[in-house]
């Protein structure tokens, strides 16, 4: 009898040990819902704001780059202070997690092209980038359709089929 009750435990332990290892090793960028992009999601609030922006390219120097948190609740972003010849204004490049992960350091001095949409105007104006251009280099952040790549889904999302047409 003391054999099978051995066994079980053994068994829960491995299910515990795996269950904890991939929490553990999933990253934000692993968790692609909605619901898991801490408010970066190009279907949330935020993320519908650059499509309702103005096209724009600025070319600049980069004076400071920061975290930073658009909206109440969303996850920390990466951002930079562009100085153009029009000014100063903030770019935001996306969230930091996945800011991270790339192989692109922005520093301060820096000569940079960016691509993206202004939002809004006057003093609290900023633009969402979607390419930044540094050393004869790219860095894309969007897709042509202006859908970040830190979203796994990205292209056409399924519609729910329409009800049948009742008969008359």
């Amino acid at each position: 009898m003391a054999a099978p009750l051995r066994h079980n435990k053994v068994i829960f332990f491995a299910a515990y040990l795996i269950s904890s290892c991939t929490t553990v090793t999933a990253s934000p960028a692993a968790q692609q819902g909605p619901s898991m992009m801490g408010g970066w999601h190009y279907h949330g609030a935020y993320g519908q704001m650059y499509f309702t922006g103005k096209d724009i390219t600025l070319q600049g120097k980069v004076l400071e780059t920061s975290q930073f948190v658009p909206q109440p609740r969303m996850m920390r972003g990466r951002q930079i202070v562009l100085q153009t010849a029009d000014g100063k204004i903030n770019v935001h490049l996306g969230p930091e997690w996945y800011v991270r992960e790339q192989d692109v350091h922005l520093k301060v001095g820096e000569q940079l092209q960016i691509r993206g949409k202004l939002i809004g105007e006057g003093s609290k104006a900023f633009v969402v980038a979607s390419e930044v251009k540094k050393d004869g280099q790219t860095w894309v952040l969007r897709d042509s359709e202006g859908i970040p790549f830190w979203c796994a889904m990205r292209g056409p999302q399924p519609t729910p089929e329409a009800p049948p047409k009742p008969a008359k």
